[in-house]
Order: C-alpha cells, then structure tokens, then sequence
C-alpha cells in the first residue's frame, strides 16, 4: 500500500515540476546581410556635378535593433554605426577586400 501511495504521489508532482520548469530562450536571430544596391541604382542617378556615387548598400537582418541605427562613422578597422537604443554594430567596409564582417553589441551593457 505504500508503494502505491509513494507512485501516486510521484505522478502527482512530476507533471507540477515540468510545468514550472524554466522555459528554454528561443535563440536570437543575429544574422546580418548586405545587399549592393547600385546595379538598380546605376541606370536612375540624376547628374550631381562634382559628387560621383560609387558604392551603395542596404544592412539587412531580423535583429531588433538593427533597425534603430541612424549614427556612421569611419575607424581604421571599417566602419561603426551606433543606434539611438544603444546598439552597435562594427563592420568591414562593404567594398574592400575579403570577406564582409560584423559584430553586433550593445553601446552600454546594463547587466
């Protein structure tokens, strides 16, 4: 009769314990793309005298803050664009050689 009482009561509790067990994080998508823009643009661009547009490309992915970015500046490894939420995102220049790199971050990490 123990026993009995014993595997009822474990049948009891197991379904509470998975239940409340910690749901696993689905993983982000941090992918991040680069699609040259100027083989559709080339044929539209109006004659702006002196300026001569040689390069033009569109960031692409599904990371959230990838879509707050509006700050570009130059450093001696590429390229930096800093996001009004505070995200970063470190790349190699589009047009120089080898392969296009990125590194997504955080500007502040608040951990």
């Amino acid at each position: 009769m123990r026993a009995f009482k014993l595997a009822l009561l474990i049948l009891a509790l197991v379904p509470a314990v998975w239940l409340r067990a910690p749901k696993p994080v689905p993983p982000r998508e941090t992918r991040i793309g680069l699609v040259d823009l100027m083989p559709a643009l080339g044929a539209e661009l109006p004659e702006t005298g002196a300026l001569h547009l040689v390069g033009a490309w569109q960031i692409t992915g599904r990371t959230k803050g990838l879509a707050t970015l509006s700050g570009l500046a130059q450093t001696r490894r590429g390229l930096v664009a800093v996001g009004d939420r505070g995200h970063v995102l470190w790349f190699a220049r589009p047009d120089g050689s080898g392969p296009w790199q990125t590194h997504f971050d955080r500007l502040v990490h608040l951990d």
